[in-house]
Parts: C-alpha cells; sequence; structure tokens
C-alpha cells in the first residue's frame, strides 16, 4: 500500500499548494486510479476467497470445452493448495479416492481435491490418453485446461499444486512432469511411475519433488522388463530404467544416490539434484499392483496386498514438507 499512500500524499500537497492545474490533477486521477487497480482490487478479490463456495461433498462438474472432474474441500478457511489425484485405467475417479483415500491427504494439508476424468475408452472403464493418440483428447492439454479453471473458481491462483496417482494415474502423472515440469510441486506415484516413451523437448531448471512407490513383485506393472515380458505395449521400460532416464533429465549426480533399508521389507533410494528437491523410490519387496496400506479391495490377479507402509501417510508427510 506504500504507492496508495504516497498518491494520497500527493493530493494533500495539492490542496495545501496553489490552484493545480488540470493536466496535474488527471495524473493525480489516473495515478490513484492504477494503484487501487494494482493493489486494492486485487486485496478485494482476496477478501472474498474463503472457501466457503467449494463443495463440502464430492461434486462432479463438466468444464466447457475441456471435461469433467470431481472435486471437493473438507478444510476450513481458505484453501493451502489443490491435490490432484488422477484415476487408474479402467476405474472411476470415486472410485480411485476409494483406493488412495486422497480425501484425508487434502483434509489434512488444506487442499482442494480434484479427481480429473479420463475419457478415452479402455478395458473396464477410461484411460488416460498417454501415449498420446491424436483420436482422442489431449489429456495434457485438459490438465492445464482444469488448472486455469481452478485459478479462477477455487481461490487456489498462484498456490502449490500437488498430484497423486495410481498404475495407470501414475504414468499420467509422469508424462504430466515431463513435458509440464512446473505444474506440481510434488507428486507421488505408486505402481505406475515410468519415463514416458516418447520424450519431452521441454527444457526446465525446476521440476517437483518426486517419490515413486513400487512393489518388486508387480504383477501387472512389472518392476523389471525382461526382453520376453508379456508387459503391456505402454509399460515398455521398468522401474529401474525409468529412475535411471529420470535421474539423467533431473542431472543428478551419480555420487548423490543413497540407498537405505528403511525397513526389512522396504528399500528407499534417494537422488539429490539441483533441480529437484526430491527423486526419491520405495521399493517394497512384498505386495502386488495395489496401493499399500489401502482398505479398498482389489482384484485376486492384482497380487496380495501389503500394509508395510501407508502410502496415503507417506504422501501426506512428503507434500507437507514440500511447503
Amino acid at each position: 500500500m506504500n504507492s496508495f499512500r504516497a498518491a494520497i500524499e500527493q493530493m494533500r500537497q495539492l490542496r495545501r499548494g496553489p490552484k493545480p492545474s488540470v493536466k496535474a490533477l488527471h495524473q493525480i486521477v489516473l495515478l490513484v486510479a492504477s494503484v487501487l487497480m494494482a493493489e486494492g482490487a486485487t486485496a478485494a478479490v482476496a477478501s472474498l476467497c474463503t472457501g466457503n463456495d467449494l463443495p463440502r461433498e464430492f461434486e462432479s462438474r463438466t468444464l466447457p470445452g475441456s471435461g469433467e472432474m470431481t472435486w471437493y474441500y473438507g478444510s476450513e478457511g481458505v484453501p493451502r493448495g489443490v491435490l490432484y489425484d488422477l484415476h487408474a485405467s479402467g476405474i472411476s475417479a470415486l472410485a480411485e479416492e476409494s483406493v488412495t483415500a486422497s480425501r484425508r491427504i487434502a483434509r489434512h494439508l488444506g487442499l482442494v481435491l480434484v479427481l480429473p476424468h479420463a475419457v478415452r475408452p479402455g478395458k473396464g472403464g477410461t484411460v488416460w490418453n498417454v501415449p498420446h493418440d491424436a483420436a482422442f483428447r489431449d489429456d495434457l492439454m485438459f490438465i492445464a485446461q482444469l488448472d486455469g479453471w481452478l485459478d479462477e473458481h477455487a481461490c487456489v491462483r498462484g498456490l502449490p499444486r500437488f498430484g497423486v496417482g495410481f498404475s495407470g494415474g501414475a504414468r499420467m502423472l509422469s508424462n504430466v512432469v515431463l513435458h509440464d515440469p512446473r505444474r506440481f510441486r510434488a507428486i507421488v506415484a505408486v505402481g505406475g511411475f515410468i519415463y514416458p516413451r516418447h520424450d519431452s523437448q521441454v527444457v526446465s531448471a525446476v521440476y517437483p519433488a518426486i517419490l515413486a512407490i513400487h512393489a518388486a513383485e508387480d504383477p501387472v506393472n512389472p518392476y523389471r522388463v525382461e526382453g520376453n515380458t508379456s508387459s503391456p505395449p505402454y509399460w515398455h521400460t521398468g522401474i529401474e530404467d525409468s529412475l535411471r532416464s529420470w535421474r539423467n533429465r533431473l542431472k543428478c549426480e551419480p555420487e548423490a544416490d543413497t540407498e537405505s533399508e528403511s525397513e526389512e521389507s522396504v528399500q528407499a533410494v534417494d537422488s539429490t539434484s539441483a533441480a529437484s528437491p526430491h527423486l526419491k523410490l520405495l521399493v517394497l519387496r512384498e505386495g502386488g499392483h495395489v496401493w499399500p496400506g489401502s482398505r479398498f479391495t482389489f482384484p485376486e490377479q492384482l497380487g496380495s496386498k501389503t500394509d508395510v507402509i501407508d502410502a496415503t501417510a507417506v504422501a501426506t508427510q512428503f507434500f507437507e514438507a514440500s511447503f
């Protein structure tokens, strides 16, 4: 408000001095108007953002010319940011939340929870359009458009974005980070962290903090992809190869890698980089293609459930450290 006070002081000086010219008055009026637009209007808009108009129950919303999402806000006061939860292939956005319990993360951290809907037909439901097929919606563009809509309607302009994804949602999250590196502050990808087949020409000095969680015995997205693998075509590299490619992209120093056994059944691999606060992989030595610690009932063909870690609690702590 210093500029506003300066404008007022100029007006007071004009009143104490000789009668000002029309030109001088015109300049003062323009100065005051510009200050009000730059500062007063911004403060007025901010004062209207209370979070009270955000949905307190899951609410679906269709965005003009873009797509559909489900959103929710369960905290008090103004939001601190946005949490995206990108659903797995073949399940709905609400089913995804049943898997990840992302509402718990959002409520704890004061985030608006956003569950975007994929539209490309796939086995059992819809899937994210990655790798991109021109016959279907550009989902990278969809996320960017959705984020712009949230700026206008959710009191979150300039606030950090976080992302979680399971399986196909984790693959989509990997693609967003590669092609739009500044979109997220931090992400947690479970059962689908990958370095996309189609590399990005986007050059960035800043990437989000990245945490990947994967089971060594995952029967759907294998930890290691062998030459005679029966893996689906989109799962073209294993986790170790993907991690190596991400480390190259982020220009991690080889000597910066650290491995630690946080528990007997969990191996943690950390890489440090000037481009990203964290590039971390948790390898679980038990469990299948599941969200660790989830209460969701997974089909038997996805392998065994595991409670060796609570991925939801781990994600909450990871995001909290990223504020």
